[in-house]
């Protein structure tokens, strides 16, 4: 039994040799020297051509404006984000006014998006008065259902504007960026 085992195991580390040999027509390559690795990465290094600080930089996809949007459902809130992200807005989203009102001491927005869904009416006009009280900030207000009754009283505030639900991310964009050129924050494409 031992003798067999022992062919056996002998037969198999054979063909195991066998197949880890390279192809015929298989060429390795010479070990370098750590002298020839170096001048390897010199090269590497030298011969991509510099810029001179002289030189403008192309324009870079830089976001143009900051917009916060506060949304109660996540879903909204990360399609609105998303969207706007795409469309060269550095976008901050969060779920309820007291985030958005402490990010608003921490960093200057642009603009601000609230998305009315799951607000009742009283609350809705209570946080869009609060936002223009903290400062001068464009306020576009997503109106859903019944909240419509609120544009007419929503729209006369300055630097506040109103679009009806449903609508799609493209029309709400062209919205916020309506609002920002009133405002004298023109959007360039």
């Amino acid at each position: 039994r031992w003798r067999k085992a022992r062919k056996a195991a002998a037969k198999s580390a054979h063909h195991m040799a066998l197949s880890l040999r390279p192809p015929p027509n298989f060429a390795v390559a010479a070990a370098q020297t750590p002298s020839q690795r170096k001048s390897a990465v010199t090269e590497l290094t030298t011969d991509v051509p510099m810029i001179s600080k002289d030189v403008v930089a192309p324009p870079m996809s830089t976001p143009l404006y900051s917009v916060l949007v506060i949304a109660n459902d996540p879903q909204h809130r990360n399609a609105l984000r998303e969207h706007l992200r795409g469309h060269q807005f550095d976008c901050r989203a969060v779920d309820s006014s007291d985030r958005a009102m402490h990010l608003l001491h921490r960093q200057q927005f642009s603009a601000i998006v609230i998305h009315g869904c799951g607000y009742f009416r009283a609350d809705l006009l209570n946080l869009v008065s609060d936002f223009l009280d903290y400062g001068n900030v464009p306020v576009l207000v997503l109106l859903a259902g019944s909240q419509n009754a609120l544009a007419s009283h929503i729209d006369t505030l300055a630097e506040v504007a109103c679009h009806s639900l449903p609508a799609s991310l493209r029309e709400i964009r062209n919205s916020l960026e309506s609002l920002l050129a009133s405002c004298g924050n023109p959007v360039s494409e």
